[in-house]
């Protein structure tokens, strides 16, 4: 049963983690060729920006970690017997246990001279870059 919760779960999640990266990637291209600052209005400041190599990069960086509880179930059952007779008994009990997630999304943009956007990639989770990929929309 397990199993086949977590599998459902799954294959409910994964569509909605492709929609917010395909967004976020639609909406990062979709700067290109234009000024830095019509990406900043959109998602906020960078956190840092870098010299690399003569390339001029700004990075949005954002991680942040959060404790949730999730339920756990636990079935038993089993069979008990005592002299002549038998019989069989089955329960199951669920906890709360907290599960710890890091939430992290890193975007990194390079420019010109003229400060427009000549190119972009990004790395992180749903729960980190959906944010960005909202505000893109």
């Amino acid at each position: 049963m397990k199993k086949i919760v977590l599998l459902l779960t799954t294959i409910l999640f994964l569509p909605s983690c492709f929609a917010t990266f395909t967004e976020l990637q639609n909406g990062l291209d979709k700067h290109q060729g234009l000024s830095l600052n019509t990406l900043i209005d959109r998602i906020g400041f960078p956190t840092a920006q870098q010299n690399i190599a003569g390339r001029k990069l700004y990075v949005w960086d954002t991680s942040n970690t959060v404790t949730m509880s999730m339920p756990t179930t636990s079935n038993t059952s089993g069979t008990v017997t005592s002299g002549t007779s038998s019989g069989t008994y089955s329960g199951s009990s669920t906890i709360w246990v907290p599960t710890t997630y890091n939430y992290n999304c890193r975007i990194t943009i390079e420019v010109d001279d003229q400060d427009k956007i000549i190119s972009n990639y990004w790395e992180g989770n749903r729960g980190g870059c959906e944010r960005y990929a909202k505000a893109l929309q």
